[in-house]
């Protein structure tokens, strides 16, 4: 399950199948060590493997996730993910967020390769199809 907050970004897998513990994987430590602090306090060691697509990762039981994930949802306190995503991380994260959203709005409803070019009709995300070099342009023509 991919999970995406205005803390992190993070991966979570069953390993093995007998596994009893979910691993965590994110691409930046602070990610993990955010959600420990604030949301997974029992959350293992934060391992790093530079070889891997996600270079740290954690462990944690199911239940202490689940509670977690509770936890997180319980907090939201904002209108729009990209705004509160600018706030905390700037716009460069919210550009990159911004850029995984016109992917995954390209999967909506299963449609064809150019379901990205119509409109979606929210005005937050209207912007968000450009290509990644046109909002870079746009942010260093200013």
């Amino acid at each position: 399950m991919w999970l995406m907050t205005a803390f992190g970004f993070f991966s979570i897998i069953q390993r093995k199948p007998d596994d009893t513990l979910l691993t965590i994987r994110g691409s930046a430590r602070s990610d993990l060590e955010a959600l420990r602090g604030r949301y997974l306090p029992s959350l293992g060691d934060i391992e790093e493997d530079s070889e891997t697509d996600h270079k740290f990762r954690a462990r944690a039981s199911r239940e202490a996730v689940a509670q977690a994930l509770s936890r997180i949802a319980m907090e939201i306190d904002y209108a729009s993910f990209t705004e509160k995503t600018k706030e905390l991380h700037g716009s460069r994260a919210a550009r990159i967020q911004g850029g995984l959203w016109e992917v995954l709005w390209e999967l909506r409803n299963g449609q064809s390769d150019n379901a990205g070019e119509r409109e979606c009709g929210n005005t937050e995300h209207r912007d968000i199809r450009k290509t990644a070099a046109e909002r870079e342009r746009e942010n260093t023509d200013h």
